[in-house]
């Protein structure tokens, strides 16, 4: 056993005495100890467990796989937030325990950790150390997952309702039984052990097998000591040895001495080159099928680590790693955290996994361009990550915005606001406080649109074309007024003197609204003006 090994060891010895009300028949003489199947005892592992998962320590191809997801599912830790309620919240002391376990790793060495033994072995472990449920807790250890083991007759509800089993740990001095609460297990989904999970190894095993012995193979066939060389010089038997290992020496300083070459004594002076065999040429060229074998069954996508994509391409296979291998791992590593934590932190509703997936860039765009007209500029703004305007426009949607602007360059009323209809009015445009003068303006474009309509008509021998006109926003006073006036008009200088006095009136009132007087009081002076004829 390691050192690393031995101390975890000390530590969960001096836990023990305190977890002994939880222990249950731990404490009894009698012990029978569970096995693996072919009679290797608990806390020990075979010889083909151990080196399988050396060679893919030494396999280029496994382990920048695996290193390739440990990473990203650390990056991730500081994002983990906690959900109480409604609420998600970052600064909770259960996010401090995640990004520092313990005095001796980070959250994110903490982290690959586990990562490398889930993707290793199918299990990962960690142990709690806290006073007790409900009491917060001290530090998380991380532990080899061959020294530990599930006790599947020792299922038990726990104090929050959830089904736990407790685990055997091997510890320097013998074997530990530890409370299920305490322990922190994630595993693969294995539908020979349900207590254990499957590593992705198993199906990898065979292409790393293959594959390390193709690499001995062609570390053999390019070595110094290598039986077959790359050609063969062959020179007059009658020379003497000095003269031999002369025209060795030459050779190999006017041709190079990096090209394997064999120089030996057997006739007149010739050159012959000996080439790989077919068989040769595929075993180096099998190898990247090895590898191909390998990524797929840890989950890597191909392109994704070879460095041969870019642009579009490269980001889709990234979208792909991301959701498809890297998130799951992540949704689970956070899922068994929450388990935990839940019974040390009875505050906590659950855990929250950020989502890593990368966005399609076009998709986003063509999301937004979508939805953007049917949402307010400052919901636009926080879709963008940018901070609220404090305006009024701010809160319009951007749909009715643009109706009301598009409007107003064609010198018509807005009809945006949902002015047309009393009951949707907001408290500014209903005249019950200064607002933004919108129905001001309003009445200045609805008196103008009716002068033209009603010039036009007199220009062309329509005296009554005032009467077609349909107003939305004009007071009915004012409106009574003007028509009684049109109608009564001689000429055309009369009729212009109708819209003056309206546009006047409509000036003053909004003259005095910006004099601070209310909305109620402005519509009221107009009304009064308007009184009697």
């Amino acid at each position: 056993m390691n050192l690393f090994g031995r101390m975890v060891g000390y530590v969960i010895k001096g836990w023990y005495d305190a977890l002994q009300t939880y222990a249950g028949s731990a404490s009894e003489p009698a012990l029978i100890l569970p096995v693996y199947e072919g009679g290797e005892p608990v806390g020990t592992e075979t010889m083909s467990e151990a080196e399988s998962r050396r060679l893919a320590l030494v396999s280029a191809w496994a382990s920048s796989a695996i290193n390739e997801i440990a990473g990203r599912v650390s990056a991730a830790v500081p994002d983990i937030t906690v959900r109480i309620g409604d609420e998600e919240l970052d600064d909770h002391e259960a996010l401090s325990l995640i990004r520092s376990p313990n005095g001796l790793v980070s959250g994110a060495w903490f982290a690959r950790y586990i990562i490398f033994w889930y993707e290793l072995r199918g299990n990962a472990y960690a142990i709690i150390s806290s006073t007790g449920l409900g009491q917060g807790i001290d530090e998380v250890l991380p532990i080899p997952s061959y020294m530990m083991r599930p006790i599947p007759e020792s299922v038990r509800r726990a104090d929050d309702g959830s089904l736990v089993v407790d685990y055997y740990y091997s510890s320097p001095d013998g074997l530990v039984r530890i409370p299920g609460e305490y322990v922190l297990h994630w595993r693969t989904p294995n539908p020979e052990d349900y207590w254990q999970g499957l590593s992705p190894l198993s199906a990898a095993m065979n292409g790393l097998r293959t594959d390390y012995s193709q690499a001995r193979w062609v570390d053999s066939f390019f070595s110094k000591d290598n039986a077959i060389p790359a050609g063969i010089v062959s020179v007059p038997p009658t020379i003497t040895p000095q003269l031999f290992e002369a025209v060795k020496r030459q050779f190999r300083e006017e041709f190079g001495g990096k090209r394997r070459t064999a120089i030996v004594r057997g006739g007149d002076l010739t050159v012959e080159t000996i080439q790989q065999t077919l068989e040769q040429m595929q075993i180096v060229q099998s190898r990247d099928f090895s590898r191909r074998e390998i990524d797929r069954a840890f989950g890597i996508p191909e392109g994704l680590l070879d460095g041969a994509l870019s642009g579009d391409s490269r980001e889709a296979v990234n979208r792909t790693f991301a959701r498809d291998t890297v998130q799951p791992i992540l949704n689970h590593y956070v899922e068994v955290w929450a388990s935990r934590l839940r019974l040390f932190y009875p505050d906590i509703d659950d855990l929250v996994a950020p989502n890593i997936v990368p966005q399609d860039r076009m998709l986003r765009v063509q999301e937004y361009r979508t939805y953007a007209l049917d949402r307010t500029i400052n919901e636009n703004r926080e879709v963008l990550g940018l901070e609220p305007l404090d305006l009024p426009v701010a809160d319009v949607p951007v749909r009715v915005l643009s109706l009301m602007m598009k409007q107003a360059s064609q010198g018509l009323a807005p009809s945006g606001f949902g002015l047309q209809n009393p009951d949707a009015m907001t408290e500014a445009q209903a005249g019950k406080d200064d607002g933004d003068g919108a129905l001001y303006e309003a009445w200045a474009a609805e008196i103008d649109r009716w002068r033209r309509m009603t010039l036009s008509g007199w220009r062309k021998g329509n005296k009554d074309a005032w009467q077609e006109f349909r107003h939305r926003y004009l007071p009915e006073t004012m409106v009574s007024w003007a028509q009684e006036q049109l109608a009564e008009a001689k000429d055309i200088d009369d009729v212009k003197g109708v819209f003056s006095a309206m546009s006047r009136v409509t000036g003053r009132v909004i003259y005095r609204r910006n004099g601070n007087r209310g909305w109620s009081d402005n519509l009221r002076a107009a009304a009064r003006l308007f009184d009697g004829g």
